[in-house]
């Protein structure tokens, strides 16, 4: 019998080779998923885009948003197990309100990614509860240093300031992709082509406005971009 054998039923118990099998599992049940989002820091801006249920033919995927705005500051995109993000979308918005009242100002998005990760973190040491099966990106804009900020947080609670991440279907190809790139997207107007190229050339060829959702964060704060100037960014990249 493998020596690493049961260990991987317990998730505060780590192996003979350091490894917390349980919060392995919540990355994979990320990776698994059959949508794909994507996150980018660009130089005026954030963008997220992440691809819509449209395959599901009796789910009105008009209805379904991955985006959450958080407060004024920041917004996150949520990526992996629907039911999990909608709880810790909930938990988000609760810690922001908790900061500002105590504060007396709304937490950009390093603080509200910061908090929302201690409280994933106490998840993995607690035997009678589960890792949550999502990643979050938390971006927004900080007004003080006059800069887009954008953060990722994971099933083990880890909190890192990112450039650009993929996660879900097709994930490892997208960053294989973003590092050649070398963190380097321009503005908003490139980055969502850059993003959209991206589905594109690794979920479907035959993309459209309506498989996606497509949000651009500056200094005012997140919109979305309407399918129909997706329609026409994409039809723009299969000319180039």
């Amino acid at each position: 019998m493998s020596k690493e054998a049961g260990f991987d039923q317990a998730l505060t118990v780590f192996s003979p080779e350091g490894r917390l099998y349980q919060i392995e599992y919540a990355f994979e049940a990320v990776q698994q998923s059959r949508l794909c989002g994507v996150a980018l820091r660009c130089s005026d801006g954030i963008i997220f885009i992440s691809q819509l249920p449209t395959f599901d033919r009796l789910q009105d995927s008009s209805r379904t948003s991955f985006v959450h705005k958080v407060n004024q500051n920041c917004s996150c995109l949520v990526a992996g197990r629907t039911a999990d993000g909608r709880r810790l979308v909930d938990r988000l918005r609760s810690e922001a309100q908790d900061f500002y009242s105590q504060f007396g100002y709304q937490p950009t998005a390093d603080i509200a990614a910061e908090r929302i990760a201690d409280v994933i973190q106490v998840v993995t040491q607690e035997a009678s509860l589960r890792p949550y099966g999502n990643v979050l990106f938390i971006g927004g804009w900080d007004n003080e240093n006059n800069k887009p900020l954008l953060y990722r947080v994971d099933p083990a609670g880890a909190c890192v300031g990112i450039r650009g991440y993929a996660v879900g279907f097709k994930g490892t190809e997208m960053n294989d992709y973003l590092v050649g790139k070398k963190g380097e997207f321009g503005n908003c107007e490139q980055g969502v082509k850059v993003g959209l190229s991206l589905f594109q050339k690794y979920v479907s060829q035959s993309l459209i406005g309506d498989d996606v959702e497509v949000w651009v964060g500056k200094e005012a704060g997140f919109a979305k971009v309407n399918a129909k100037d997706v329609d026409d960014i994409l039809e723009g990249l299969k000319i180039e």
